[in-house]
């Protein structure tokens, strides 16, 4: 579902291999996640500060180091496209 090679990285961000990313100061990284047929999910996180991201395991969920949790955001949002 969650692929290292999909996340659109801010400038303050560096993927690092094996699906690390490291965080250079204030920055975001997002992907877009298809789910069904008709809809695409927008997941966004957005980080106050430095630290590291290891997706441990991408098809379910991912592990935060380093980073407080009211350092960051996370914003989803469904797309529904009709045609």
């Amino acid at each position: 579902m969650l692929k290292p090679e999909n996340w659109i990285l801010s400038e303050n961000m560096q993927m690092k291999g094996e699906g690390l990313i490291e965080i250079l100061g204030n920055s975001y990284f997002k992907q877009f996640i298809k789910l069904e047929d008709d809809s695409t999910y927008f997941l966004r996180l957005s980080f106050k500060g430095t630290g590291r991201v290891p997706m441990i395991d991408e098809s379910s969920y991912l592990v935060f180091a380093n980073v407080k949790d009211e350092n960051f955001t996370r914003v989803i949002k469904k797309f529904v496209f009709k045609g």
